[in-house]
């Protein structure tokens, strides 16, 4: 049997939850995710948006059927487990080679990252330093 590479990751629902049946009556949950990076600009100190990933997720059997009813939306950001695999082809048209991932889902939830946090004028979500973390300014030990 060959090995599977474990992954979690977070990010955004692409689509909504689509639930069909196999011929065989097995349920069967898919539904995309994408995953954008950030990276500060070292010039102008301005962050700026990476090329994002986008992962082709399936669930199966009850599982699939309690995401279906769990009710998540398109854009919902949210933390998937499962296993990745790569698949590969040629484009008809172009005779390009094309790939992308298949993640065989194992748990998925509601990220909690940005949640509370405020918005700006634009509408996006706002970094916010106060979750915690080690202060390593030297007035207080980290334990």
């Amino acid at each position: 049997m060959p090995y599977k590479t474990p992954i979690s990751f977070s990010g955004n629902l692409t689509k909504n939850p689509e639930l069909t049946f196999t011929r065989g009556g097995i349920a069967q949950c898919k539904f995309g995710v994408a995953k954008n990076t950030r990276k500060q600009n070292p010039q102008t100190k301005e962050w700026e948006n990476g090329e994002p990933t986008f992962f082709n997720c399936t669930a199966w059997e009850k599982f699939a059927e309690d995401i279906a009813a769990a009710n998540y939306n398109m854009g919902q950001r949210v933390v998937v487990t499962g296993v990745i695999e790569q698949t590969w082809w040629t484009d008809r048209d172009t005779q390009e080679q094309k790939s992308s991932w298949q993640v065989t889902v194992d748990d998925i939830g509601l990220s909690c990252l940005w949640a509370s946090r405020p918005k700006d004028s634009s509408g996006t979500r706002v970094a916010d330093d106060s979750r915690g973390g080690y202060d390593d300014s030297g007035d207080e030990e980290p334990w």
